[in-house]
C-alpha cells in the first residue's frame, strides 16, 4: 500500500510580525479562536516554537490581510529574517535598544501606524536614537513605494532647517530591511513629552512661560524655511530631563510651501488641536499659532480644548490679560483674524515669566 503524502506541513513562521499586526488590531487569543483561526493553546505553541501548520498559517494570513511572504521566516525574496526585540527589526545602523519598552501603537492623521522606541548604534556604544517605527505590512507591496513622500518629509524638514536646539536632529531615514516597515532615527534625548507630563498631572505651571516661548522659537524656525508643521500637539513636543529647551519632534505632516508634493490625507482627521483650515489649502504660519494656543491651554488647565469651550478653558489657565488677549486672537477660527507670525505673538509674551 503506497504511503499517503501529508496534507499539511509545519511553516517556520516570523512571530514578530504576527504579533505585531495581532497587538495593532487589538486582537486577543479569544478573538483568534473565535474567528476560526486557531486555538489559543496553538497559537502559544506557535510563539514558543517559531513554527505553525500550513493551513493555520494560511488563515493568519487571510485574516491580517497581508502576503505570506511578509509573515515567513525563510522569504522567497531572500534569507532567514531574524527575531528583533518588540518585534521590531533593525536597520544596518541601528538596532532597537531591548531595555527600554516601546511605545504603544499610534495612528498619523495618513492612516500608518507607527511606535517610538529608544535605539542603539550597532558600532557606536552609548550612541542612542530616537526611533519611529512606521508599520507597512498593511501596506500591499505595490502600493509602498507610493508613500515615500510621507515617510520621506521628516528628513526632508529636518535637512532644510539644519541643526537647531528647538527641533528634532535627524540621524537616519531608511526602510526596514524586509521592506515591511520604515524607520525615522533622531537624535535620543532624556526627556519626557508634554502630553505624559500633562497626562500624569505632573506638568508645573511655573515653567509654562518658558515652555511657550520655546516652542514659539522652533517654529520661528521653522516658518523662516517656509514650512508649516500643521500638526503641533503635546505628543510631539520633548522635555528634557536636564534643564535644555523644549524640543518640536514630528514634522511627518508638515507642509512645505513652494509646490513639494503634499502629504495632506484626503480627510484630515479632526482633533483639538488642529486648526479649522487644515483641510483647505489656505495653510500658513497663523495654522500653527492656532496650535500654540491650544496647546498652552491645554497645558495651563490640564483639559484638552475639546473637554471645554474656549472661554471656559481661559477662565480656568489664570493667566496675564497680554497672554489671555494673544490666545484669543490666535484662537480666531479666521486664518485672517490671528496674528500673522511667531515674532507678534512673542512681543505679546515678552514680560510673561
Amino acid at each position: 500500500m503506497a504511503r499517503q503524502r501529508r496534507k499539511f506541513t509545519q511553516v517556520n513562521v516570523d512571530i514578530d510580525a504576527i504579533e505585531r499586526l495581532r497587538l495593532k488590531a487589538g486582537y486577543s487569543f479569544t478573538d483568534i479562536d473565535d474567528r476560526g483561526v486557531m486555538h489559543p493553546d496553538t497559537y502559544r505553541s506557535m510563539l514558543e516554537f517559531h513554527d505553525v501548520r500550513s493551513d493555520k498559517f494560511d488563515a493568519l494570513v487571510a485574516m491580517f490581510g497581508v502576503e505570506r511572504n511578509d509573515l515567513l521566516m525563510d522569504r522567497v525574496d531572500g534569507g532567514p529574517r531574524k527575531q528583533a526585540p518588540y518585534g521590531l527589526p533593525s536597520t544596518e545602523e541601528w538596532t532597537v535598544d531591548d531595555s527600554s519598552p516601546p511605545s504603544a501603537w499610534k495612528t498619523s492623521p495618513n492612516g500608518l501606524q507607527y511606535r517610538i522606541c529608544r535605539m542603539q548604534h550597532v558600532a557606536i556604544a552609548d550612541h542612542f536614537g530616537r526611533g519611529k517605527f512606521y508599520d507597512l505590512l498593511g501596506v500591499r507591496r505595490d502600493l509602498r513605494v507610493e508613500l515615500h513622500n510621507h515617510l520621506h518629509r521628516h528628513a526632508v524638514v529636518a535637512k532644510s532647517v539644519g541643526p537647531c536646539a528647538h527641533l528634532g536632529q535627524l540621524l537616519s531615514c531608511v526602510p526596514a530591511a524586509a521592506g515591511d516597515g520604515w524607520w525615522v532615527v533622531d537624535r535620543w534625548i532624556d526627556g519626557r513629552s508634554l502630553h505624559d507630563y500633562i497626562s500624569d498631572g505632573s506638568w508645573q505651571n511655573e515653567k509654562l512661560p518658558q515652555l511657550m516661548k520655546d516652542i514659539l522659537q522652533g517654529l520661528t524656525v521653522l516658518h523662516s524655511h517656509n514650512i508649516v508643521l500643521r500638526e503641533l500637539n503635546p505628543e510631539c513636543v520633548l522635555i528634557p530631563a536636564v534643564r535644555q529647551p523644549a524640543v518640536i519632534m514630528d514634522f511627518e505632516m508638515a507642509k512645505l510651501q513652494g509646490g513639494a508634493p503634499t502629504v495632506r490625507p484626503e480627510h484630515w482627521p479632526s482633533g483639538p488641536f488642529r486648526a479649522p483650515e487644515l483641510e483647505s489649502t489656505q495653510v500658513t504660519p497663523a495654522t500653527d499659532l492656532f496650535s500654540w494656543a491650544a496647546l498652552l491651554l491645554n497645558a495651563a488647565t490640564g483639559f484638552k480644548p475639546e473637554d471645554s469651550n474656549w472661554r471656559e478653558a481661559i477662565a480656568k489657565a489664570d493667566l496675564p490679560s497680554a497672554v489671555v488677549d494673544i490666545v484669543r486672537q490666535c484662537l480666531s477660527s479666521a486664518p485672517s483674524q490671528r496674528p500673522k507670525n511667531c515674532d507678534a505673538v512673542r512681543k505679546a509674551i515678552s514680560k510673561w515669566t
